[in-house]
């Protein structure tokens, strides 16, 4: 700032030199060299009064302004370790490994549950089978001996022919469907 002013008071200092130096040479009888010099003079000593009294004014609130401006910067930097802090706490609990590993772990859960229904549901009806097949042969009935064992053969491979079947039977429906026309807004 003092330097600024300097070179300000150099440069004015220079020009009422010059503007001394073109009056002088224009009339020498005229005495307002000293004139314009104390004028000078007057107005620098007003300068540097108003620019001391600007400066009394605005040292203190730029004193404030670089505190409060430190303070923001800390408190920046507080948040932004805070943030960290939590951004790694939250992926640490709810992380995308995380959260694959719940959903892995539900979805082996319920495969586990569907295979025991399955299980269950085959002793079921292997239980029932046998039944019927007792039933069938100590029970009387009217059915010739070459029709029991069709029916005893295809309740047994029931279970093992039913899955393969109707997944084929699924999948040509599903072939069926798409042959269809379709409204060409729904592939969006």
């Amino acid at each position: 700032m003092t330097e600024i002013y300097n070179n300000v008071t150099e440069q004015v200092i220079s020009k009422i030199d010059s503007i001394n130096t073109i009056i002088i040479n224009t009339d020498p009888n005229i005495n307002t060299v000293n004139n314009i010099s104390a004028d000078c003079a007057t107005i620098i000593q007003k300068y540097n009064e108003t620019k001391l009294f600007l400066l009394d004014k605005i040292i203190p609130y730029y004193n404030e302004i670089l505190i409060k401006d430190k303070n923001l910067t800390d408190l920046y930097d507080m948040y932004l370790e805070k943030n960290q802090g939590l951004d790694s706490n939250i992926k640490t609990f709810y992380g995308d490994t995380l959260t694959n590993n719940r959903k892995s772990f539900y979805e082996s859960m319920a495969l586990e549950s569907l295979i025991n229904w399955n299980t269950f549901f085959m002793y079921l009806y292997f239980t029932l089978f046998f039944a019927f097949i007792l039933g069938i042969l100590f029970s009387p009935h009217r059915l010739p001996r070459y029709q029991s064992v069709i029916i005893c053969l295809s309740l047994f491979l029931y279970p093992f022919l039913i899955d393969p079947l109707f997944s084929e039977m699924y999948n040509l429906f599903g072939k069926i469907y798409n042959l269809y026309p379709k409204n060409v807004y729904n592939k969006l």
